[in-house]
């Protein structure tokens, strides 16, 4: 299964959750755009594999296909370098080592998830290969929640905030969504908006226009006034930008 969805959308999630009611160890393999076919595979080591001599250490990768379970290939998208090497795996079902050995894997107890992004700004990298693609047996797009179901979500872990307040930050958000990538560099994830709503139940004098913009700051990644006019008006249409009196009668002891 290859799961693709933006950044916070709860793809990870979905795969512990299929490993824990499978009853399935995951094996995770986390990429990024450094990552090389060999390092899926193994490393060179020193020592480990006996005293004064250089051996392999086998990855993740390769513990996955000995020990069986669910391989978890993490923000496929990331490696600039291509990752045929797991093609070839999930083709042939077994790899050769350098040194001889055949490490072979029982498909009838392995499996494997993909996760990664849409290949656009702000996320960097290339879609797998075809031929690599079409090793999974289906592909699972993963969106945002309804709004409804978004809220109800927070306020299930954050009870104390004011429940139209939570309506209010998840209409924002929903709201900034939609500009994206065209005016914003940078989606609001649902746990950028999770950081947001726990840090309003734990410091409740402070002003949540200020807490918006520290948590979800696009001018981080690309610097432009665009992005950071357009917060700012629709956090002033949902009436969380303060006048001077309010922010002096929130401070007030």
């Amino acid at each position: 299964m290859n799961d693709i969805g933006e950044t916070g959308g709860g793809k990870t999630w979905i795969a512990e959750r299929i490993a824990t009611l499978t009853g399935n160890d995951l094996w995770m393999v986390s990429m990024n755009e450094y990552t090389r076919n060999k390092d899926l595979i193994a490393h060179e080591t020193f020592g480990e594999e006996g005293q004064g001599r250089t051996g392999l250490t086998a990855s993740t990768v390769l513990r996955w296909m000995i020990a069986g379970g669910i391989l978890l290939l993490d923000e496929m998208h990331k490696p600039l370098e291509g990752i045929a090497i797991l093609n070839n795996i999930l083709q042939n079902g077994e790899y050769r080592l350098p040194d001889g050995r055949v490490i072979k894997y029982d498909k009838s107890k392995s499996w494997v998830i993909g996760t990664m992004n849409p290949v656009k700004p702000p996320y960097k990298g290339e879609p797998p290969s075809g031929e690599l693609s079409s090793r999974f047996g289906m592909t699972l797009e993963v969106k945002y929640l309804p709004p409804d179901e978004e809220a109800a979500l927070l306020r299930i872990f954050y009870g104390a905030v004011d429940p139209k307040l939570v309506e209010t930050l998840v209409a924002i958000a929903n709201e900034l969504r939609k500009a994206y990538p065209e005016t914003l560099p940078l989606p609001i994830a649902p746990r950028t908006l999770l950081h947001i709503v726990e840090h309003v139940q734990r410091f409740p004098k402070d002003s949540v226009a200020d807490i918006f913009g520290k948590i979800y700051n696009p001018a981080s990644i690309v610097e432009g006034p665009a992005s950071t006019a357009l917060i700012q008006d629709v956090l002033g249409r949902h009436g969380l930008v303060e006048t001077e009196e309010e922010t002096l009668k929130r401070l007030r002891p």
